[in-house]
């Protein structure tokens, strides 16, 4: 996540941290708390945490009217046991930077 071709800029790694890891226990946050939080504009955050919910790094934990709560994607973050955890990750696919293409050739 942290290498230049990721695609991951700054901000959206801060989004990332506080949706995903910072409040996990709560069981994730709103792009509004974490604008709030992160001192952001919320229309960016959405924005950033949309894209990153896109590319499965987070996960749309609950949608009350237009509120979008997101949290971290399992296969990242979880405090269950080993056996808990990979059941729950049997359940999403496996996330993928935007930077990246799988399966594609690099040009040169």
């Amino acid at each position: 996540m942290l290498h230049v071709d990721s695609g991951i800029t700054g901000d959206a790694f801060r989004v990332f941290w506080y949706c995903g890891i910072a409040t996990y226990q709560k069981g994730g946050a709103t792009a509004k708390e974490a604008a709030e939080h992160l001192g952001l504009t919320p229309q960016a955050t959405r924005r950033i945490a949309k894209e990153l919910a896109e590319n499965k790094l987070l996960l749309v934990a609950d949608v009350v009217g237009r509120t979008i709560k997101y949290k971290a994607s399992p296969h990242i973050v979880s405090s269950l046991s080993g056996a808990e955890q990979s059941e729950e990750a049997a359940a999403y696919h496996l996330p993928t930077l935007p930077g990246r293409r799988t399966g594609a050739k690099r040009r040169a």
